[in-house]
This record gives structure tokens, C-alpha cells and sequence, in this order.
């Protein structure tokens, strides 16, 4: 995993279903975040630096398809956010009543009040849930927009779009692909 550090605190992600906010330079915990079920994104968090509306937060995704918003000081979830501080990743548009499972391997990006994630899905079987781009408000949870890339991209045979780690340049958001299938069952 990869650690952040943001205003003297060190957030890291564990295998063993925590987030940590740690003092840098003691090793001292300074919250624990115990996920309820499944480990939390095994390549870090993300941090967004709030606004009016919402202090700052650590977002990040986990193994069972959840995707968490936590107070940065408290490490206590985000209440307004989700099902109180989370979201399930798992919406019948994603799963297309196929098996599997769409979990975040990769922390989520933040764009303005956006939460911009991929999608870590199987490579076997082949056809199963779809890897779009989607966005979700930080404040509600509630999802903004999907990009259906291989649609977008008018890929041949459905081949396309597994999504990992977006990057936001400017106002572009650039994103990895793999495979995946959005054919018929």
C-alpha cells in the first residue's frame, strides 16, 4: 500500500480490514478505522480537502465492493454519505446479473466534489461485471455520471473497459483498461 501524508498525518490502508491515520514521525495511531467486512483498497486511500458543506475526508474502496468516506480527523464515517459512510459499488447496472463482484484495488480519485472511481473486476469467467468510470458526490453519495467505455469506444465484440486508477489532468480524466466482456450472457 501507499501511504499519504496530508497536514503533519500519515493515512494508510492494511491488509488486516483497517484504515490507520498515524503520527508520522511517532509511529502513534491516531484513529482506527475497523471496516465492518472485507480490507480497504490494498494500493492506499485518497484525501479531499473539503468545503463548506463537508470537512475533509479519506475516501477509498474496499475488497466486497464498498466504497467509504471517513472524516479525516475522526476516522468516524462520513454519515451523510451513503448508507451512513458508505456505498455499495455492486448497482445492477455494474453486476448486468452476471457473477462478480466490481471492488477498488486502486484508491479513488477526487475531482472537485467528485469521487471518481474504476472498477476491479475478474478476469474469469470472462463475461461478468462491467468496469465503467463512475462518479459519486461526496457529500450524498449518490452517483453522478458513468462512462460505459466500451461503448465510448465502440470496441469490437465488447471488449473493453476494465477500468483501474483514474488520473484527473486539467478537466480530463485519463483511465487504464484491461478487458473485460459486455456481451450477452
Amino acid at each position: 500500500t501507499t501511504p499519504i501524508v496530508v497536514d503533519g498525518i500519515m493515512y494508510i490502508s492494511t491488509p488486516y480490514n483497517r484504515v490507520v491515520a498515524l503520527d508520522p514521525t511517532t509511529g502513534k495511531e491516531v484513529w482506527v478505522f475497523q471496516l465492518p467486512a472485507g480490507n480497504p483498497s490494498t494500493r492506499g486511500v485518497e484525501y479531499w480537502a473539503g468545503d463548506a458543506q463537508t470537512p475533509p475526508q479519506i475516501v477509498f474502496g474496499s475488497s466486497n465492493a464498498r466504497l467509504y468516506s471517513l472524516d479525516a480527523k475522526t476516522g468516524v464515517p462520513n454519515e451523510k454519505f451513503g448508507d451512513r459512510g458508505s456505498i455499495d459499488l455492486n448497482t445492477p447496472e455494474i453486476l448486468q446479473g452476471l457473477p462478480g463482484s466490481n471492488s477498488l484495488s486502486s484508491p479513488p480519485l477526487m475531482y472537485k466534489n467528485l469521487i471518481i472511481t474504476g472498477g476491479r473486476t475478474q478476469e474469469n469467467p470472462p463475461q461478468g461485471p462491467a468496469g465503467d468510470v463512475r462518479a459519486w458526490d461526496i457529500h450524498t453519495g449518490k452517483l453522478v455520471w458513468t462512462r460505459d467505455l466500451a461503448v465510448e469506444m465502440e470496441s469490437p465484440k465488447g471488449w473493453f473497459g476494465r477500468a483501474c486508477a483514474p488520473l484527473v489532468t486539467g478537466e480530463l480524466v485519463l483511465v487504464q483498461v484491461g478487458g473485460r466482456w459486455r456481451g450477452q450472457p
